[in-house]
């Protein structure tokens, strides 16, 4: 495996200049060149323990042209080229610990501390080091190392950096370590102590690969060193600044490299934190993902189908559904692809580098993954009252885009939230039922840098028709854990009940009744109020007899997902003989929503019969008459004859 290495002495005199780097296109940019700061002291002068920004563009444009394969140079340099459009790198991406595990799954050795295919790749390096001192006569303690990286050469970068000082015994203050984008390497606790403060880890918060393998749970994956995270909308610590000034400057830099503007996801560390949310329920913990049903083997026979050679291009084919979403927002995929994309390429980092300086650029606060599980409702307002993310019944309903906050639901019913720490919101749980509803709401909390700072958790919120809780969160650089000590926190209120805003909606029904008619029909309206209409014959009957009903009912959530109301309407039975009988009913209905567009009900009513008026509905050959369900007169010429249904609305 070919790899961008410059071994060259420190052996020329100290100037400073401005020094022009030109850098081709690559990874689908155009060709630039950039003017960048440039002092050969720092070879002799810099504490590789400090950060040093100028020395951190200088880095990033270099690991950008490692991609190019460039074998001349006049500086001393180690630069790690990332991973090319080649099956070989990106499986050895994937190998944590290939080596532990036998054809079978069986592990026969010790789980290894470091990233196995990051490691190997390092250990080639190191032996064409070793080569190259030997060969000119240099010692590893007399020599200054610059060492830097992106993606997986920064992965190889960062432990190169390690292996550098701890097997080869290098000066810690003569090695210079900048890398970008890098994933995590190694589960060594004491990996972010000050002996490793020498490496500078630049990352992006929104792109994902700097958060895999995962640092969180049992994986326990982490970078040796310092990690500084670019400020985004939500850690940025003057929120409108970053949207108006510093987002525009960096996308106006990004243009020069790719030839248009910069598309980010806007989120924060939600993008990266969901996925990993997503493949953590899979594969719980490093030994898991080289189980049988781990994600090992099927990704690395992805990857290596996906980078094979092709004989010839083949137009690619659009599904069904893409057609319809770029028939709906033609931009929609296109600019989706592009942010995957921006969020992790080497241009981004060089683009935010040279667009801000060092304290503007991670001028970062605090972010929050916010998860709400229950049948209430949850609103999170800014400071204009205008709702950035609701989620309705146990399911989120605003996601992405037009500066909402990014939302969604999971498979196991939680509602997963991002927000940022730099703008003043109001977090409500509401919830319109008779009864108090139980449900739990969860907040963590973010340093700037992506690691999670704890969790605060308010598991006794019960809102009602008559209650409602309110969690103001301020823009405060406190950390979350001072601000809120506990459920006291939650500002508990009664509330006055209003009628949330129901979409309006047709739902199919079908439902069966305690007289023998199997009916299927359709309501209108919303969960509060709404109209059906349905037709069914007897069953029991031999469908001799049918009835055509019509009602209106008002509805009002009991206790979580449970519903209860009333119903009244009007049914038009008809008879083998041809005869219409006009029947009014009333009934009560307890329903139970498990999921938004799923309800399951059952009801408890009467038929009226009027003498004189609707015998026929109410004979032996229209409905199904039973012992158990006698008529109850209620005067002298009207009786109410019991009905039961049981249904499923859609």
């Amino acid at each position: 495996m070919k790899r961008f290495l410059f071994f060259i002495p420190l052996l020329f005199a100290f100037s400073s200049h401005a020094l022009e780097v030109y850098l081709p296109g690559i990874m689908g940019g155009i060709d630039f060149c950039v003017d960048l700061p440039w002092n050969e002291s720092v070879f002799s002068t810099q504490d590789s323990f400090s950060y040093n920004h100028d020395f951190a563009a200088l880095s990033c444009a270099l690991s950008l042209a490692a991609y190019t394969d460039r074998k001349d140079s006049e500086i001393v340099v180690i630069a790690i080229r990332g991973t090319p459009e080649g099956a070989e790198e990106w499986i050895s991406n994937t190998n944590i610990a290939d080596s532990v595990f036998d054809e079978k799954g069986n592990q026969i050795k010790p789980f290894p501390e470091e990233h196995e295919g990051f490691l190997k790749a390092v250990r080639q390096i190191m032996s064409k080091l070793d080569f190259y001192m030997l060969h000119n006569n240099l010692s590893y303690g007399d020599c200054v190392f610059w060492i830097t990286g992106h993606s997986r050469g920064a992965a190889e970068a960062n432990l190169l950096a390690v292996h550098l000082k701890n097997e080869r015994g290098a000066n810690a203050k003569n090695i210079l370590a900048y890398t970008f984008a890098s994933p995590n390497v190694t589960r060594d606790k004491n990996a972010q102590t000050d002996e490793y403060g020498y490496i500078w880890n630049i990352v992006n918060e929104e792109d994902i690969v700097p958060s895999v393998p995962f640092e969180s749970g049992d994986w326990g994956y982490r970078k040796y060193g310092h990690t500084l995270s670019f400020s985004n909308s939500f850690t940025a610590k003057d929120y409108a600044d970053f949207m108006e000034n510093k987002l525009p400057k960096m996308s106006a830099r990004f243009e020069e490299f790719f030839g248009r503007r910069y598309y980010p996801f806007g989120s924060g560390n939600y993008v990266p934190y969901i996925l990993g949310e997503i493949l953590q329920a899979i594969n719980k913990d490093p030994e898991s993902y080289y189980s049988t049903f781990g994600l090992h083997n099927p990704l690395s026979k992805i990857l290596a189908k996906s980078f094979s050679p092709k004989d010839e291009e083949k137009p690619s084919k659009h599904s069904l559904l893409q057609k319809f979403i770029e028939r709906e927002n033609p931009n929609l995929i296109e600019n989706a692809q592009n942010a995957a994309n921006d969020m992790h390429t080497a241009a981004t980092y060089l683009a935010w580098l040279l667009s801000e300086d060092e304290k503007s650029l991670y001028d970062a606060s605090f972010s929050y993954i916010i998860r709400f599980r229950g049948k209430a409702e949850m609103q999170i307002k800014n400071e204009d009252g205008d709702v950035l993310a609701r989620a309705v019944n146990g399911a989120g309903v605003i996601g992405f885009g037009n500066g909402k906050l990014p939302v969604i639901t999971s498979l196991s019913g939680v509602v997963y939230a991002g927000a940022g720490g730099n703008q003043n919101l109001t977090v409500e749980i509401t919830k319109d039922s008779l009864l108090p509803t139980k449900t739990s709401f969860e907040i963590e909390e973010f340093s700037p840098s992506g690691s999670s700072e704890g969790v605060l958790s308010f598991s006794e919120i019960k809102p009602s028709l008559f209650k409602k809780y309110t969690l103001f969160l301020t823009a405060d650089k406190s950390a979350l854990s001072e601000r809120f000590a506990d459920d006291t926190s939650f500002d508990a209120t009664v509330s006055a009940w209003k009628a949330s805003a129901s979409p309006f909606c047709v739902r199919p029904i079908l439902f069966i009744d305690s007289a023998g008619f199997l009916s299927a029909g359709l309501t209108a309206g919303n969960k509060k109020a709404f109209a059906s209409l349905s037709a069914g014959a007897n069953i029991t009957k031999s469908l001799s007899s049918a009835q055509i009903a019509s009602s209106l009912t008002l509805q009002t959530p009991l206790k979580g997902a449970l519903y209860t109301g009333i119903s009244g309407g009007w049914k038009w039975v008809f008879e083998s003989e041809e005869k219409v009988s006009n029947v009014p009913f009333a009934e009560l209905i307890f329903s139970l929503q498990p999921r938004k567009r799923v309800q399951f009900f059952a009801s408890a009513g009467a038929d009226f019969n009027i003498e004189g008026f609707n015998d026929n509905a109410f004979s032996d050959s229209a409905r199904a008459l039973n012992d158990f369900f006698k008529p109850i007169r209620l005067s002298s010429s009207v009786c109410a004859s019991p009905v039961f249904r049981l249904g499923i609305k859609f």
